[in-house]
Formats: structure tokens, sequence, C-alpha cells
């Protein structure tokens, strides 16, 4: 019995190490797949809850758009597909939006 949860220790403890996000990305309106979308620019970190991006808007018409967020960790697990909505009016060429692993914020 001890040998079980000896090892659950240890399957739990290395779970728990935070992983470094390795790879951000961002598309809008349609997936085109993962690791095959706009790449952003991230110093790998173990948090990038307060990291912005600068996504370019520029060849979206004038309309309600989605962007798409997602990171990808040190061992290569993608993060859940983070969505939110936005308008783009005529002029606009790009959008500043905050990642937090948990959702998006414009």
């Amino acid at each position: 019995m001890k040998k079980y949860i000896l090892a659950l220790i240890v399957l739990v403890h290395s779970y728990s190490q935070a992983q470094n996000i390795t790879q951000l990305e961002y598309f809008f309106n349609t997936d085109p797949g993962f690791g095959n979308a706009t790449q952003a620019s991230i110093t790998p970190a173990a948090n990038i809850a307060n990291m912005n991006i600068n996504a370019d808007v520029t060849a979206l018409p004038q309309g309600i758009h989605q962007l798409y967020i997602r990171s990808k960790d040190a061992n290569g697990n993608w993060s859940v597909t983070n969505r939110s909505f936005f308008y783009k009016t005529g002029n606009t060429t790009s959008i500043s939006s905050g990642y937090h692993p948990t959702g998006i914020f414009l």
C-alpha cells in the first residue's frame, strides 16, 4: 500500500509543476488548425497572464469578428482556444488584446 501512495504523490507532484508556455498564436473567425495560426512573439514563461499582443486587423472588413488565442507549453500541450468578439470600424488597423489562460480581454 505504501508503494501506491508514494507513486501517487510523485505523479501528482510531477503534474503540478508549471510548464513554460513556449508558443502563442491567434487567428480571426476561422481556425486554420493548431500551429497554423499567426504566431505572437513571446518570451517563454510559466505565467503569461499579463501579456498583451497587438493583432493586425487590416485585412478584415468592417463589422463583428471573433479573435481566438491559444498557447502551447514546453511539453507540446495546447491550451483551450479562447474566443472574444470585437467590432472593427473602417479605420482600425490593429487591436490590443490581453491574454490569460482562462480567457481573453480586449
